[in-house]
């Protein structure tokens, strides 16, 4: 993705980027395997927001959808974070990066989605609140299914209740897959 590892780019997208990134990971693979390949995408956090982004885009090849710890915006997720300096950090990025925080919003995707989507959050996530996952999985009107875990921070509800979590992932493999 744009700005990770040794990839082009100085900055993230918080979603949007990295949604254009995915779809060109999505062509080189049904260029590479061909197009009767199936794609299950998994994101966490970023990439929760990443593949929730997409799901209203995704080629037929894209079957479901995980979303582990992922937020409603960029703009909801940095408010919590830094309150009353999320003006002037939108207006810096803006000119420094070249996009719009709040440009970076998953519900018009999401209402525009057919896929079968995870919706997975821990009760204990300070850094992307625990009300994104609910709120998330209420708004999504498509078929779905939710796993919020008691005691469980950021991205840790497979560590935390590995069990339960392969549950979940494996009945959506099941219905998704043929």
């Amino acid at each position: 993705h744009t700005a990770s590892g040794e990839s082009e780019g100085k900055f993230i997208g918080f979603d949007l980027f990295e949604t254009e990134d995915c779809l060109k990971w999505i062509s080189f693979l049904t260029d590479r395997f061909g197009d009767d390949i199936q794609i299950l995408l998994h994101g966490f956090s970023m990439g929760a927001a990443t593949v929730m982004k997409m799901s209203g885009r995704c080629p037929e090849q894209v079957k479901c959808i995980v979303e582990d710890s992922g937020y409603e915006s960029a703009k909801a997720s940095l408010r919590h974070m830094v309150g009353p300096l999320y003006g002037p950090l939108r207006l810096v990025n803006r000119a420094v990066a070249g996009y719009d925080l709040n440009a970076s919003d998953v519900k018009e995707s999401l209402s525009e989605a057919s896929l079968t989507i995870l919706f997975i959050h821990g009760q204990d996530d300070r850094l992307v609140p625990y009300f994104n996952g609910p709120k998330l999985f209420d708004f999504y009107s498509g078929e779905k299914d939710c796993f919020f875990p008691e005691k469980t921070r950021h991205i840790e509800s497979m560590y935390t209740s590995p069990e339960a979590y392969s549950r979940k992932l494996d009945a959506l493999i099941a219905r998704s897959f043929r």
